[in-house]
């Protein structure tokens, strides 16, 4: 008898310059009570950052804390300067993730 298996991801967009929102850590709680296995991340509007350093530091800074909030070893962060551009590298980055 065939198995039918449902793999469901979620692609979460997180503004960098806001940190993150209550909303998000929300919809992230919600994800994991449904039991969406993948949630992956990208950090958006990297490019308001002038100083190289506290770019350095938030980007840590959100990864760990995104890492802590999805407590998975699959999840994933990406990186975007911004959204009005997206390079076919960045989705093929992100769909080959996406396909493991």
């Amino acid at each position: 008898m065939p198995r039918v298996v449902v793999v469901c991801q979620v692609l979460l967009l997180i503004d960098a310059s806001f940190d993150y929102e209550m909303e998000t850590l929300e919809f992230i709680n919600i994800c994991h009570v449904h039991g969406f296995p993948k949630i992956i991340g990208v950090l958006t509007h990297l490019d308001l950052f002038k100083d190289k350093k506290k770019l350095r530091k938030k980007k840590k800074a959100l990864k760990d804390r995104f890492w802590k909030e999805v407590y998975q070893v699959n999840a994933k962060t990406f990186y975007r300067a911004t959204l009005s551009y997206v390079s076919e590298e960045d989705v093929r980055n992100i769909y080959a993730y996406r396909a493991t």
